[in-house]
């Protein structure tokens, strides 16, 4: 399978976006290049072990780590998914290993990574970010991520065309498009694997999107159950608050109730006990 590589100058217009918008680090493009491409080389290693036949399993992810070289220079510090030099100590990786290859006994040895990995695309794992470089690791960020510039939220979220609603038509749906044709003709199935103001963000443009829709999982699956009820009131007012800019009340908790979010009440991701549902037992 190979990989249709983006352009530079396709990528630094992205970032050019997410940096007027205030959601990137101030970077030097050509930094923001080169570590995409260090990336983009560990992904298509990764890609050349899919099988090619079988189902995909997609996690949604939200952007790779953050790493001021000044606080943390040593790859082995680093925990990018794909790099089989970087750590795997991060439950961004033990998480998707643990429910997908059906083992929690691991030492998690850095040796022993290529191996995890090796496993994870047997299963047909995989994860993509919204954005390929990251952003600011902030609950202030992701709250004001979806607004209009100068309102609280649109009258409609899903009719008047936020930022991030823009970015996830023009930039990500692409990027997202381009690795489905790379994969063929097979069952997806998409999971939120976002920090969960984000996943709850891309739900609501999701819902507007068909092709994107049917292929996110949902409490049908035999594998969770809902738990008809969120974690905290301030996740409860958040949703709310994007509740009631719509025209239909309920079509924001009528999605949260159907479609899974992977992520604990702490932030952290979890496949057993999450915002809005659970493992099956």
């Amino acid at each position: 399978m190979e990989k249709e590589e983006m352009t530079k100058q396709e990528l630094i217009e992205m970032y050019r976006f997410c940096l007027k918008n205030g959601w990137v680090h101030n970077t030097p493009e050509d930094s923001v290049w080169g570590e995409f491409t260090d990336r983009n080389n560990c992904f298509k290693s990764y890609l050349k072990n899919i099988l090619e036949k079988g189902e995909i399993h997609i996690l949604i992810g939200e952007a790779p780590p953050y790493y001021p070289n000044k606080q943390i220079p040593i790859k082995v510090n680093r925990k990018y998914f794909y790099a089989t030099d970087q750590s795997c100590k991060t439950p961004y990786f033990q998480e998707p290993f643990k429910h997908f290859v059906n083992s929690d006994n691991e030492d998690w040895h850095l040796k022993k990574k290529p191996t995890y990995l090796k496993n994870m695309a047997d299963k047909g794992v995989l994860i993509i970010d919204i954005f390929p470089f990251p952003i600011y690791q902030s609950t202030k960020i992701r709250e004001q991520i979806n607004k209009e510039e100068n309102t609280s939220f649109p009258e409609d979220t899903l009719s008047n065309i936020s930022e991030f609603n823009k970015y996830l038509n023009y930039y990500f749906l692409p990027r997202l498009s381009s690795l489905l044709n790379q994969l063929g003709k097979r069952t997806f199935k998409y999971y939120l694997f976002a920090p969960k103001l984000t996943s709850i963000q891309f739900l609501y443009w999701a819902s507007n999107n068909d092709e994107i829709k049917e292929k996110l999982v949902n409490f049908d699956n035999i594998t969770f159950e809902s738990k008809a009820k969120w974690l905290n009131k301030s996740l409860e007012d958040f949703i709310q608050k994007i509740a009631e800019t719509d025209v239909d009340k309920k079509r924001l908790v009528n999605l949260i109730n159907n479609h899974p979010i992977f992520m604990n009440g702490s932030g952290q991701p979890s496949f057993n006990d999450f915002i809005n549902g659970k493992k099956s037992t």
